[in-house]
């Protein structure tokens, strides 16, 4: 009876010791308390009567402390663990912030990117884009073309979704165009195509024109490199090149006066219809300036060699000409001469035939307009009585078609025709125009929305005009 005794306490401790939910203080404090027996039980125990149930009892205690140490060092481990991966859970949050944060830091820059490009096209920036270079007479500093790689604006534009969206609306009106008009050819006309007579006369005579135009390239490339040519050679080995300027200036003029006057005659003589007269007269104009920025660039550099032949005592100095890089000037989207352009290192052949693809989505959509709108008006223009009010009123039912045509006009011929063209020929200056539809005033508007004949008419008219004016 007294061994039981003895021994339910021990059995009890032992099961509150065991408890896997108790805390690292509760086994501590269970651990003390069958450690350090009570005076009872030492009394007790000193009673036993043999060393055979003392052996017995340590074991018993051994092996309970034993369970208690694995018990708190399973909980530390699990602690452990536990905290271990809440840690790697707050490191997974912080790294999607962190990668969050990194998309927006992106995007944000690309945002910055696209402003500050649009900041360059700017009419306010409009000296970023160039050099200062001194008149050498004391007046004001003129500004010189420079060249540099970028982009045209509205392909950087485009890249923006929402920009994006308003070029398809544009093509989802074009497809409308399109359906409208084969519908209404089918139910008046039995067939489709009927509208496209005017198409066929607005642009018929092709082989004339390119006739005329085959013509005017070979006399650009021809007559005007190889009179420059002759004139370098001759000035460097004569004593009269005052009299030889003259004369090959009056000879120049000649030749830009017959350039204008032959193609005219044959507009009119072969009566060419509106857009095959249009595009003969568009080239006649960008030979004559192309001819003319090339002449004005090399006079002054002939001049500089014929003054070195001089200075080494009337030593041979080969004139600085070279006619591949006056062919490739001639094909080129610019009317500023340079020896070096740059060049970008590939050719994007779908961007050429994207760039192509809306041309002809372009004029196709300026010809729907045409029919749609204008040719209704002006049909029976002749037939009626024309009054003042007749005339108010189709002057008004023309401006919306006409602001169309004008858009058109400039996205395919100096975003489409000139990307292409520099795309094929590897020319990285893509600045035709600035933001010309953000102008306030019309002379800002005069000077973005054409950038290739403004520059020209800067640097060839503006300037020498100027500095003509200026000289003593």
């Amino acid at each position: 009876m007294d061994e039981k005794d003895k021994e339910q306490p021990s059995d009890e401790d032992t099961g509150r010791t065991t408890d896997h939910s108790s805390t690292d203080l509760v086994g501590t404090c269970s651990v003390d308390r069958i450690t350090s027996s009570s005076p009872e039980t030492d009394v007790n125990s000193s009673s036993l009567p043999s060393n055979k149930s003392k052996g017995h009892h340590r074991r018993t205690s051994s092996s309970v402390v034993d369970d208690l140490y694995h018990e708190i060092l399973r909980g530390k481990a699990q602690a452990l663990k536990q905290k271990h991966d809440d840690q790697m859970e707050q490191l997974a949050a912080l790294s999607a912030m962190f990668d969050d944060f990194i998309e927006q830091a992106g995007n944000k820059s690309a945002s910055l990117q696209h402003l500050r490009s649009m900041a360059a096209y700017s009419g306010g920036t409009h000296t970023a884009a160039r050099d200062r270079e001194p008149d050498g007479n004391g007046g004001k500093q003129l500004l010189s073309k420079v060249f540099h790689p970028r982009p045209s604006l509205l392909t950087e534009l485009f890249e923006i979704p929402h920009i994006q969206t308003i070029h398809y609306i544009f093509i989802a009106v074009l497809l409308v165009f399109s359906l409208s008009t084969g519908v209404n050819d089918i139910m008046y006309h039995g067939t489709i195509g009927v509208d496209f007579r005017t198409f066929q006369y607005t642009f018929g005579k092709l082989p004339l024109v390119m006739a005329i135009w085959v013509c005017m390239q070979v006399s650009t490339l021809l007559a005007v490199y190889s009179g420059l040519l002759y004139w370098s050679k001759v000035r460097n080995n004569s004593h009269t090149a005052d009299y030889l300027d003259y004369f090959c200036l009056a000879i120049y003029l000649a030749y830009q006066a017959v350039f204008i006057a032959i193609p005219a005659y044959y507009i009119a003589h072969l009566d060419l219809p509106p857009a095959s007269a249009t595009i003969v007269v568009v080239e006649q104009v960008r030979f004559i300036m192309k001819s003319h920025a090339f002449v004005r660039e090399k006079i002054p550099v002939v001049i500089q060699s014929t003054s070195t032949k001089a200075a080494k005592c009337g030593e041979d100095v080969d004139p600085p000409l070279d006619f591949g890089r006056y062919i490739y000037f001639q094909f080129i989207p610019t009317l500023i001469y340079r020896d070096d352009y740059p060049r970008n290192k590939k050719i994007r052949w779908n961007f050429v035939l994207s760039n192509f693809a809306n041309v002809a989505g372009a004029v196709m959509y300026a010809y729907y307009i045409f029919i749609r709108f204008c040719i209704p008006v002006f049909r029976n223009f002749n037939h009626i009585h024309v009054n003042p009010k007749t005339f108010v009123s189709s002057m008004f039912s023309c401006i919306l078609p006409g602001a169309l045509l004008f858009v058109m006009v400039f996205f395919a011929l100096l975003h489409c025709w000139m990307n292409a063209f520099a795309e094929m020929l590897r020319f990285a200056d893509r600045m035709f125009y600035r933001d010309w539809w953000n102008s306030t005033n019309f002379s800002n508007y005069y000077r973005t929305w054409n950038v290739i004949v403004h520059d020209w008419l800067y640097s060839y008219i503006y300037k020498d005009l100027y500095t003509v004016s200026v000289s003593p």
